[in-house]
Formats: structure tokens, sequence, C-alpha cells
């Protein structure tokens, strides 16, 4: 009878088993004299009266007690409330209009954190229905399915630390505590308006292509390029090296079929049966991405080693202390990333970890500070070999935003491709940083 009752309004089957179990519960408590008699402050009912005096009239023929409180008439009908569903329009639009003020506040708090080029009122579109749901589930301490967390972190880190902000500011606010399973639904929903205004604002990306190279070859490395950067490519094409050598400009990265040596040392020159390879393409454009960056100053970089052996926490706050000592970092970096370590592993795959906080220094730059680990050691029952220190500017405009970007994906091309992650680890502090991807 219950089951025939609550798909007229629902269809999930799991919201017929918890309406069952919280009848169960119910009848639990009135055996051993126990009543219901508070509702939790932020949740909100969003079913209508009609729906709610059907179901509970048939939820009462099989309580022990036929009298029960307003609380418990809620606790019974929470199953209908914490997931998106249709809804009565009244109820959800009166919702609507107080997560519309708290979001405005809470949205003012996160550009106040990091200033980031995203359009905060579309988010608010996106986001809105997800969080009348989110917060009626963590007021009643319902959870919901973790699908892709560790998908998220890995590959959106900035849309991850957007979400924990946001999640830290409504848990203040409110009063309640969100489980760490909400994290990738809203850092999603923040991954996707950063997408859309990287392809509001294309990457224009310059090539040089040096030899008896064909035009359909050409197209091919353009082509690649266009696909696996979602920009727009340009290329100068040089037919002999000294041709090449005359040119003033700055390359991303150079194809040749001659023997050459760089102008610059932040540009990788590259064979060109490379691009039939897109692993290593990628691989070496995106480290000559980070290289520019670093020597146009956008990117502080620094590498330290630990030939001692030390904890990966202890490792961690050397190597932020030897930042806050030469004035690259607060000392409240420190504090906001045990905080942070609390709430969430910041180590991931392949023994790599990468400790990230937002920077309150005002220096207008990322940092990036490498730690090696002589041995890899042991933290919540994974190895550590490598750590990545990551100093988040707070006013993260569209080009640090980007390098940012190019950053996060160099630390992920590491721990996957174990030739870079090797050379990474007997890395010559005399030598450039291409060094990483000799041999590949």
């Amino acid at each position: 009878e219950i089951t025939k009752l609550v798909r007229k309004y629902d269809k999930s089957k799991t919201v017929r088993n918890l309406i069952i179990r919280h009848l169960k519960i119910l009848n639990f408590l009135h055996e051993h004299g126990r009543k219901i008699s508070t509702t939790p402050d932020c949740y909100y009912e969003l079913t209508s009266s009609e729906v709610n005096d059907e179901i509970l009239s048939i939820l009462k023929k099989y309580l022990h007690s036929k009298e029960i409180t307003e609380a418990e008439k809620s606790f019974l009908l929470i199953p209908l409330n914490i997931n998106y569903s249709n809804r009565n329009t009244e109820r959800i639009n009166k919702r609507l209009m107080w997560i519309d003020e708290l979001f405005a506040e809470i949205f003012s708090q996160v550009k106040e954190n990091i200033s980031l080029d995203i359009d905060y009122n579309r988010v608010f579109e996106q986001i809105k229905y997800h969080s009348i749901f989110m917060i009626n589930r963590s007021a009643t301490y319902m959870r919901n399915d973790d699908l892709f967390s560790r998908e998220i972190v890995e590959k959106y880190p900035v849309a991850v630390d957007l979400a924990i902000m946001t999640v830290n500011l409504l848990e203040s606010k409110l009063h309640i505590k969100i489980s760490d399973k909400e994290l990738g639904y809203l850092a999603l929903y923040y991954q996707m308006e950063i997408e859309d205004e990287k392809r509001g604002n294309p990457q224009y990306h310059k090539v040089a292509i040096v030899g008896e190279v064909s035009k359909s070859i050409q197209n091919l490395i353009i082509s690649r390029l266009n696909e696996t950067f979602q920009g727009t490519t340009e290329a100068d094409v040089f037919k002999s090296s000294e041709s090449f050598k005359k040119s003033s400009e700055r390359y991303l990265i150079v194809f040749s079929t001659l023997p050459l040596e760089s102008k610059d040392v932040t540009t990788p020159i590259v064979r060109i049966q490379s691009i039939f390879k897109n692993d290593e393409l990628v691989s070496k454009v995106t480290l000559s991405q980070v290289m520019a960056g670093i020597s146009s100053q956008q990117v502080k970089f620094r590498i330290q080693r630990f030939e001692e052996r030390i904890s990966y926490l202890k490792a961690v706050e050397n190597l932020i202390d030897t930042e806050i000592l030469t004035g690259e970092l607060l000392p409240e970096f420190k504090l906001d990333w045990k905080k942070r370590e609390e709430k969430m592993s910041n180590v991931f795959q392949n023994g790599i970890a990468i400790p990230h906080m937002v920077d309150k220094s005002n220096h207008s730059r990322i940092l990036l500070t490498v730690g090696i680990l002589s041995k890899a050691v042991k933290y919540q029952g994974k190895e550590v070999r490598i750590i990545f220190l990551i100093g988040i500017p707070q006013n993260l405009n569209s080009k640090l935003s980007k390098i940012l970007s190019r950053v996060y994906d160099l630390i992920f091309m590491i721990s996957g491709y174990d030739e870079i992650y090797n050379n990474l680890l007997e890395y010559d502090m005399d030598l450039p940083l291409t060094q990483i991807t000799e041999g590949i």
C-alpha cells in the first residue's frame, strides 16, 4: 500500500525504502516512550499540504501510536524532501527567495577570498535547486551518493577550492554539517562555469614549424593542438634553421625536422614525429606553458629535497615555514592548510601530494614549491614521495587562472607518466625544467 502511494509522487525505490525505515524508527521510539519534538532549523518542507495529508493518512495506519507531533510528521516525510523531483511550485519559489539571499552573501565572501573571472549569477542559476535539497539533506543528516568526488578532486582542484569555501561558509551561517560527499557536486557546478568562461575567452597559442614540412602535416599539427587545448593555434613556418633564428617571436613549442637549438630555454623543441604521439605532445606543450609562467614571474617555482626521513605533515610544514621566512606566504596559510588537511586528504595517486590553499599575501603570482622525499613515506594508507605545495593568489585573474590550470595539468601528468615522474626525482637544480621530459 505504501509503495503504491509513494509511486504517485516519487518513482525512486530509495524514497519508498526510506519512508518505511522512518516509519519503523518512529514505532521503535514510541515503544520506548520517546517523542520527537523539534524540527531542524534549516529543514524546509517542499511537498504540498495535500500530498503530506494523503501520505500521512496511510502511514498512520501502521503506527503503534495514533497521536504524533508535528515534528514526527515532518520526520516521516523527510525522504520526499531531500532529492530533486517535481515539487509544489509555490513552496519551491518561496524557498528560492531565501536561497537567493543566502548565496548573495556566500558568493560575496567567496569573491573576497579568491578573485576569479567567473559569473556568479550563472553559477547560482545552476546551483539554486541543488542547494535547496543539499541543505535539507544536511539538516536531517541524510547523505548524498558519492558518485565522483575523487575524479572531481583530481581533475578540477580550483573548482574544489571554491566548493570547499562555499561549504565552510554555509556551515558557519546555518550551523549545520555538510557531508564531504556534497563537495563533488558543488565543484562540478563551479567547473561548468569555469569551462564556460574559458570557451568565452579562447587562448591563442603560437607555434613554429621548422624544416621541409608538407602542408598536410602543418595542418595536422595545428589540428592536434586545437583538439588538445581547445583554443586557436597559429603556426609560423620556417624552411631553414637560419630563418627561424632571425625571428624574435616567443613560441609555445617548436616542431622541427632539423637539428635545432632554441633561443629561449623555456620553449621545447620536439621532433615532428611527436604529433603522432599525443601524450608526448601534450606533456611538452604543458611544460612549456608552465615554464613560460615561471619566466614571466607568474609562477614562483622552487624545489627542495629532503635527504633525511621525514613524515608527510612535517615535510609540508617545513616547505610552508621556508616560504613564510622568505616572505612568500603569511603565517595564516599554515593554519588554513592544517584545517583543510583535517577536512580532506591532499594525497593522490602514484605517490604525489598536492597541499594547496588560497595565499592571502597579495603576491600576484602562483606559488609552486616541490618537495622531493629521499624515500616514500606512508600517510593515511598512501605512499608519498613528491609534494607539490601550491599557493593560489587571492586575486586570481584570467591569466593566472589559465596558468594555474596548466600547473595542475603538469602535476597530474607527472603523476601518470613514469618517465617524467622519475626524471623529477633525479632533478638537477642546475639544468632547466625541460629535463623532466627528456627521453619521452
